[in-house]
């Protein structure tokens, strides 16, 4: 996502951009809406290569639920790569940004080492991070055996704070946007 919205940083793209009579807000809204359209398409594409691999393994109760958990995550892994998009103005920056928020949230929240191995201080440190979420979502999918509102309750919840942190970035790369455009 960063490397595409790159393209909307150049020089004459971005000036055409600003006098356009479209606000900064909405142009925005319509790049994320876009990037969303592309997300979603490459999601689907992921799940139809899943179920190539898995077959009705994946179409199981717990199988949906990881679908619905990727499909949050990827809509915050969206609004990051917007987000780094904003500040960041070359391929080698982006690069750069975008692996250490990879990996370091990565190595701190569960997806090389399993959460219950993670010290307490660590999992502290981590939840401040929307992988963390992520992944403890999984674990908790992964061992759902009663589908009804109380066993689900938890997993909702993560969902929508995996949202919540997917809503801040998105905010903070309007924000950005517009103080860029109005103080250059």
């Amino acid at each position: 996502i960063s490397i595409i919205m790159l393209t909307f940083n150049k020089e004459g793209i971005k000036k055409r951009n600003n006098i356009s009579s479209t606000s900064i807000k909405r142009m925005n809204l319509e790049l994320y809406l876009g990037n969303l359209v592309f997300v979603l398409c490459i999601f689907v594409l992921i799940n139809i290569i899943a179920y190539f691999l898995l077959g009705d393994e994946l179409l199981t109760k717990n199988g949906i639920i990881f679908i619905v958990n990727s499909f949050v995550f990827s809509i915050c892994a969206l609004s990051i790569g917007f987000l780094v998009s904003k500040f960041c103005t070359n391929k080698e920056s982006i690069s750069g940004v975008v692996n250490i928020i990879g990996l370091g949230s990565s190595f701190l929240c569960g997806s090389f080492v399993p959460l219950s191995y993670l010290p307490a201080y660590v999992k502290s440190i981590a939840k401040v991070l929307p992988s963390y979420w992520f992944n403890y979502n999984n674990d908790l999918i992964a061992n759902i055996t009663v589908f009804n509102f109380n066993s689900l309750r938890p997993i909702i919840f993560n969902m929508l704070i995996i949202l919540l942190f997917a809503l801040v970035f998105f905010i903070i790369s309007i924000i950005y946007s517009k103080r860029k455009v109005k103080f250059g």
